[in-house]
């Protein structure tokens, strides 16, 4: 059990690591972005309890927005592809298996799956909470790999606009 936690550890932070040291030789001043996509990648850590909007904004004010939305969208994407088979283990859980028996979220389950991606999509870039969809996406088997691109293409221009409004506050 401890090597498969190490090695989902490793998996998990070694991008950041092997990025925070090619940009500490290469380029210094981008290496700020590494913590950056951290932050964003830990704060869409199933469900999240620390908001990265403020963060977005501020990276926006240093940095062309593109290139943060961009590194906000492979983030998001990236802890995702973590948080899509922990939530499926989650769902196993006798408590809340018993909440997706329930009419309400049957119903609301049955709308999501009605046209998934353009859901995801919506739920992505608006302000509503995400978590609901999360579950939804896993619960009904939604392709692993829609669903990431769903995230991306939600999510990056999201980060676009709240870049972009933290460099005109800047």
């Amino acid at each position: 059990a401890f090597s498969r936690i190490l090695r989902l550890g490793v998996t998990f932070f070694g991008p950041f690591g092997v990025a925070a040291v090619v940009l500490a030789v290469a380029l210094p001043a981008y290496l700020s972005l590494v913590w950056f996509s951290f932050y964003t990648a830990i704060t869409n850590l199933f469900i999240p309890w620390l908001p990265h909007e403020p963060m977005v904004l501020l990276y926006g004010a240093l940095f062309a927005p593109w290139l943060v939305a961009l590194l906000g969208g492979i983030a998001t994407c990236w802890v995702e592809f973590f948080n899509y088979p922990l939530l499926r283990l989650a769902l196993n859980v006798r408590p809340i298996r018993e909440i997706t028996k329930k009419k309400p979220y049957q119903v609301a389950e049955r709308w999501f799956n009605k046209s998934p991606f353009l859901v995801l999509v919506f739920a992505g870039v608006s302000p509503l909470p995400y978590a609901p969809f999360r579950v939804f996406s896993v619960r009904s088997g939604y392709p692993l790999g829609r669903y990431l691109l769903a995230v991306f293409v939600a999510r990056t221009p999201r980060y676009y606009v709240l870049a972009l409004a933290g460099e005109a506050i800047n």
